[in-house]
């Protein structure tokens, strides 16, 4: 396997998620814009109240997941600027957890007082948490890859019980 393959896959695969959910509402064809919706619904409860509105219509995602998809899209872009495919899991996931912290906080604080945060706490929160999850999550996701499609690998698909042939 080319070794920036699964870079670009999943570059092209978050692409295709940020794209569905902010053409849903120009898509003129009903049906198409219908089923837009549908895929995203299992993934965010769409209040129109809490989403973005482009041309007349909300976006198939709220705020809060806008801000983090697209993030996450930006970090995934970031992470080869920022050099950090060698990024250790052990030794910084607990960056991920504090720059979910806020997000946390935003949902809790709304759950428990009934306050609606607003549209710019979600989007600074869930933009920080999307953004950290490519910068661990991405070269942990081509490093897997990598091991599992390695001729050698124990992990190896191509070896039927793992190991050397």
């Amino acid at each position: 396997m080319p070794e920036r393959l699964p870079f670009f896959l999943l570059l092209g695969f978050t692409s295709l998620w940020c794209i569905g959910f902010y053409a849903a509402p120009i898509i003129t064809s009903e049906a198409i814009a219908s089923v837009l919706y549908a895929l995203y619904h299992p993934v965010c409860h769409q209040l129109p109240e809490h989403s973005f509105q482009i041309h007349g219509g909300a976006l198939a995602v709220c705020a809060r997941c806008t801000a983090l998809y697209t993030s996450f899209l930006i970090g995934i872009i970031g992470c080869t600027f920022l050099h950090t495919w060698n990024f250790s899991f052990t030794s910084h996931r607990y960056y991920i957890i504090l720059l979910a912290v806020p997000m946390v906080v935003d949902v809790a604080a709304s759950w428990i007082t009934g306050y609606s945060s607003t549209i710019a706490s979600r989007v600074v929160s869930g933009g920080l948490f999307g953004f950290g999850a490519a910068l661990l999550l991405v070269p942990m996701f081509i490093e897997a890859i990598h091991q599992l499609t390695a001729p050698h690998s124990r992990y190896s698909p191509f070896h039927k019980h793992g190991g050397s042939v």
